[in-house]
This record gives structure tokens, C-alpha cells and sequence, in this order.
């Protein structure tokens, strides 16, 4: 019997000194999985304002486009992705500021729908290589915003 409590007793200095990591491999998991739900989600937000702007970027009347100037290409509303649209599109600073940076990066790759011209601080669409809503709505499928490049500018987001 006193055996026993002396074996018991043995088993208090591993407790006092227990430092379990803070998160089991299970929590880990469930942690990036949530995190990439959320991503998930507001890549969604992202791109369902990103159709959106397409179907009003390229809104015509008889004279042609409403909400675009048909010469310069120039958005005449604002964009979700411009400092003064994000509120005004439900999006919260964050996503906007990453939405930006994922078309920005577009630009420099030479893929763009939405342009930014520094000088004028304003975005453009491409009417160039995309002359109608139809060739608009396929770049969008054909280039979906990926995770990868999400992460990347939700990243920039916050750190800016």
C-alpha cells in the first residue's frame, strides 16, 4: 500500500512540469482548415464583386457605355478594389486592398482585366483585349483567384 503512494506521489513532478504545446495535431488541422475555409469564402466575395463590376463596366446604352468612358477605358463608378469603392461594395479594407494587389500583380504579368494607371490613380478596364462582357466573364473563369495568390496578397494586405 505505501508502494502505491509513493508511486503516486512520484507522478507530481511531471505534472508541475507539464508544458504542453499549445495545439494538438488535431486542433493544427482544424485550425488551417478553417483558415482555408475563410480564405475560401472571401475569395468568393472577391470574385462575385469582381462579376458584378464586370456587368456594369460593360452596361450600354444607345450613346454606349454608362458606367465606363468608352475612350480611356476608365472605371466611372467606384471599384471594390479602389480606396473610395471598398465600403461601398461590402468589402472590409483588408479584402479590397488584397483584391488590388491580386489585379495589380496581373498587370505586371501582362493578364489584366482592371488596369491601374498611376498617373491618373484610377482603374481602367481593357477594353482592348476584353471588347465585350462576354470576353470579360470568360477571363474570369479562365483565370479564377487562386488561394495561393489570396494568401499571398491577403498577407500584403495586412502588412501594409
Amino acid at each position: 500500500m505505501s508502494y502505491n503512494i509513493i508511486r503516486t506521489l512520484e507522478r507530481k513532478t511531471p505534472i508541475v512540469q507539464a508544458a504542453p504545446p499549445r495545439h494538438s495535431g488535431l486542433r493544427g488541422v482544424a485550425v488551417e482548415l478553417s483558415r482555408r475555409l475563410l480564405y475560401a469564402g472571401t475569395i468568393e466575395l472577391l470574385t462575385e464583386s469582381l462579376h458584378r463590376l464586370v456587368t456594369l463596366a460593360y452596361e450600354q446604352d444607345g450613346l454606349g457605355y454608362i458606367n465606363v468612358d468608352g475612350v480611356t477605358g476608365r472605371l466611372l463608378i467606384p471599384a471594390p478594389m479602389g480606396r473610395a469603392g471598398r465600403s461601398l461594395w461590402g468589402l472590409y479594407p483588408s479584402e479590397g486592398v488584397a483584391l488590388g494587389y491580386i489585379l495589380r500583380q496581373r498587370q505586371a504579368t501582362g493578364m489584366a482585366l482592371f488596369v491601374y494607371d498611376r498617373s491618373r490613380r484610377a482603374w481602367l478596364v481593357n477594353l482592348e483585349d476584353c471588347p465585350n462582357k462576354r470576353a470579360a466573364l470568360a477571363y474570369l473563369k479562365a483565370y479564377p483567384i487562386s488561394q495561393e495568390e489570396f494568401r499571398l496578397a491577403y498577407a500584403k494586405a495586412l502588412g501594409s
